[in-house]
């Protein structure tokens, strides 16, 4: 085992093949493309990056340095959403029809500091929906497909914090297929992500 604080001493290493980047959201553009040029494969943790256009440089200097390029989505091989997503595929549950994901927490008083990161909006991108959000997001999108039209609210309406403590999300999916999505910091609910279809449920 070989540890180091710097990054460059880590991607120098001609035993290092591939790196996984769970650092901080505004730090994975620089040490993806850091990677990259280096000849390194990458798994970088979600989000990929705080912007579009930083998303699109990324994939970009990846394809050129020709070094893989995935992102942590590790619920995908959760057993319980392989097995959801065969049974979509055979039709016996018929057609999903709706999807209803609610993943909050009410942040302790002990939390809300200015040293941590996932409040400060310059370095997280945004609240709960950018962080742990993304996860169920992605499972809507590789279980039932592309989103065709969203609307979104987000507001930061209690918390003394940069980011937005409330988001809310209401997407239209390609297959027509409605999914709302509700996240935020101020209330703590259970972890939901149930999906409705003609012929069952899965939650």
């Amino acid at each position: 085992m070989r540890l180091t604080t710097s990054r460059d001493e880590l991607l120098a290493g001609p035993d290092v093949t591939v790196v996984y980047a769970a650092t901080e959201h505004h730090r994975h553009f620089d040490d993806v493309l850091a990677a990259a040029e280096a000849g390194k494969h990458v798994l970088c943790d979600k989000p990929l990056a705080n912007t579009v256009a930083d998303c699109r440089r990324m994939i970009d200097a990846c394809n050129a340095h020709d070094v893989s390029l995935q992102i942590a989505y590790y619920r995908r091989y959760y057993p319980k959403m392989i097995r959801t997503r065969e049974l979509f595929a055979s039709e016996d549950t018929g057609e999903p029809v709706t999807v209803h994901i609610h993943c909050t927490q009410r942040l302790e008083p002990a939390r809300i500091t200015a040293d941590n990161w996932r409040l400060r909006r310059e370095v997280s991108g945004g609240g709960a929906l950018v962080d742990t959000g993304s996860h169920r997001l992605d499972l809507r999108c590789w279980l039932l497909g592309e989103p065709q039209v969203a609307a979104a609210l987000a507001e930061r309406q209690e918390l003394p914090v940069e980011a937005t403590d409330v988001e809310s999300l209401l997407i239209g999916m390609a297959n027509c297929v409605h999914v709302t999505s509700v996240h935020g910091y101020r209330s703590s609910s259970e972890d939901r992500f149930d999906i409705v279809g003609m012929g069952g449920s899965f939650r």
